[in-house]
């Protein structure tokens, strides 16, 4: 009975004290949750440490609660940190060390009341920091990516233009401007611009060049015959980057344009010959200033026409030292001798 009456005793011991014990670890919990888990660690390490059921389940509590709490004021820096360098233009280098004075120092301030959740605290900020500092490396590539693709579109237009100047400028060639845009594709590359980049832009400020450099030389050529020399060349050798119907038209409207000017050549260049046939055949000499041009002739005129145009002036100029000037004889001797050619097209 005695033994039995010992057990039970013992029994209740042991749940009053178990009872009192969830009571100390819930007194302990309050306590956080009323103080705040820094305050509670201050004052039981200024106390020497936790020594009851209360103090110990206090600690504990407010040491989970502690790292959680500073772990979420050092994710929100870290959050900031990385807004504040995307907007200021951070460098790397400067990034990661304000990263580390952010994890250092939360990891410092739990240093004091624990060192062991302060251990906690600091690896778990370490994997945070380098989340953070992975998305920013992220953001500081994509501008650097856009920064260099401003640089190369800036340097392209620049020096495209550049070309596209050149080429309407003398002594200017189509090989000058293929060296030019030889150089413009290496740069492009060396400023960061890939190969297929580089050398489609410079194929499209090339096809653009050459065919401004065509039509500068073609307007500036010395004459009917240097610009039927010209259109020759380009018939053989087509615009680069062009198709077959582009080429077409580009030498349609130049040939147009050289017809339209071998006309007007033509009418003036009769018109004056006429004139000077009359005023030769009248008062025996040429009109001032004017004198045939016999290359000018043959550069406008078909082989045929050019030598029967030729031909009528040295008639002309014979017939006034056969019979002399006719202005000193009377109209009725000078009309049957009068030359009467009239030249048309």
């Amino acid at each position: 009975l005695g033994q039995t009456i010992s057990q039970q005793v013992d029994r209740m011991s042991d749940f009053a004290f178990k009872q009192a014990a969830q009571a100390a670890e819930l007194r302990g919990q309050e306590r956080v949750r009323e103080e705040g888990a820094l305050p509670t660690l201050e004052a039981l390490r200024e106390a020497g440490g936790p020594t009851t059921i209360a103090e110990r389940a206090a600690s504990d509590a407010a040491n989970r609660i502690a790292v959680v709490e500073i772990e979420s004021l050092a994710k929100q820096d870290m959050q900031n940190l990385v807004r504040d360098a995307d907007k200021n233009n951070m460098s790397m280098p400067a990034f990661q060390a304000s990263m580390a004075d952010i994890q250092d120092g939360y990891a410092a301030s739990m240093q004091a009341v624990d060192p062991v959740a302060a251990g906690v605290l600091s690896a778990r900020l370490g994997d945070s920091a380098m989340t953070y500092q992975g998305r920013y490396s992220d953001i500081a590539f994509k501008k650097a990516q856009a920064a260099a693709a401003e640089n190369v579109s800036k340097v392209a237009k620049i020096r495209s233009q550049e070309i596209i100047d050149a080429a309407t400028q003398p002594g200017v060639t189509q090989e000058d401007l293929q060296k030019l845009g030889d150089s413009l594709a290496a740069d492009l590359q060396d400023i960061g611009a890939s190969e297929e980049k580089s050398i489609n832009y410079t194929d499209a400020t090339l096809k653009q060049a050459v065919r401004q450099n065509r039509l500068y030389l073609y307007d500036n050529a010395d004459g009917i015959a240097a610009k039927q020399l010209l259109l020759e060349e380009y018939e053989k050798n087509p615009l680069p980057g062009y198709t077959y119907e582009q080429n077409r038209s580009f030498m349609i409207s130049l040939n147009n344009n050289l017809k339209s000017e071998v006309n007007r050549a033509q009418q003036q260049s009769l018109g004056e010959l006429n004139n000077a046939i009359t005023v030769l055949g009248v008062t025996g000499e040429a009109p001032e200033g004017y004198e045939i041009n016999e290359d000018a002739i043959d550069d406008i005129f078909p082989p045929e026409q050019a030598a029967a145009y030729k031909e009528a002036w040295a008639d002309a100029n014979e017939d006034v030292l056969n019979r002399g000037a006719l202005s000193n004889m009377s109209p009725a001797r000078a009309s049957p001798v009068t030359p009467r050619t009239v030249i048309a097209l």
